[in-house]
């Protein structure tokens, strides 16, 4: 065991101190002594660690400190999260109603931006409806009229033959 000891008694004043320090235990070893009224003497020896078992001690300690904040921001910012969204995603639910306001004033342009561009969707989506109802019946009546001639084409001609492809005439009929 390798020790290293600085001792200092001081006759004068009674008192000496002695530190020691023991690598087979990692710690240091401090010792006081003081000579009483009454000539006996007091000695108090104390264990102390080092800085390196200090920090190693208290590293489990700083690790849980830190694992504990870790999880306590992590549920804070869920918190404030939700909170902050929270009049957001209530503003976009009632965002066709017109007396909807924004949640918060920096949203308001967003917010107007969003209601031009739903109001463009519908108004499109209606144009389309009408054209689409309109392409439709245009071409059906077409349609419905080549049926009608070929139906009238299928009859018989004034000689009592027929009269047309019959083929070409079937196909119609059953594709319409």
């Amino acid at each position: 065991m390798k020790t290293v000891r600085r001792s200092i008694w001081r006759w004068k004043t009674g008192e000496g101190s002695d530190t020691r320090r023991s690598t087979t235990l990692d710690k240091n070893l401090f010792y006081y002594a003081i000579r009483l009224d009454n000539g006996r003497i007091l000695r108090i020896a104390r264990e102390g660690d080092n800085i390196f078992a200090l920090t190693q001690n208290m590293m489990m300690t700083v690790v849980g400190v830190f694992v504990l904040l870790f999880f306590f921001c992590i549920l804070m910012a869920n918190y404030f999260t939700k909170n902050l969204v929270a009049p957001i995603e209530q503003m976009a639910e009632n965002l066709s109603e017109p007396g909807t306001k924004a949640a918060y004033k920096e949203l308001v342009p967003f917010m107007n931006k969003i209601r031009q561009q739903h109001e463009d969707i519908l108004k499109s989506s209606q144009v389309r409806q009408e054209f689409t109802a309109n392409v439709s019946h245009e071409f059906k009546d077409a349609a419905h009229g080549n049926l009608r001639l070929c139906g009238t084409h299928r009859t018989r001609n004034g000689r009592g033959q027929r009269s047309g492809s019959p083929r070409r005439s079937t196909r119609m009929h059953r594709d319409f």
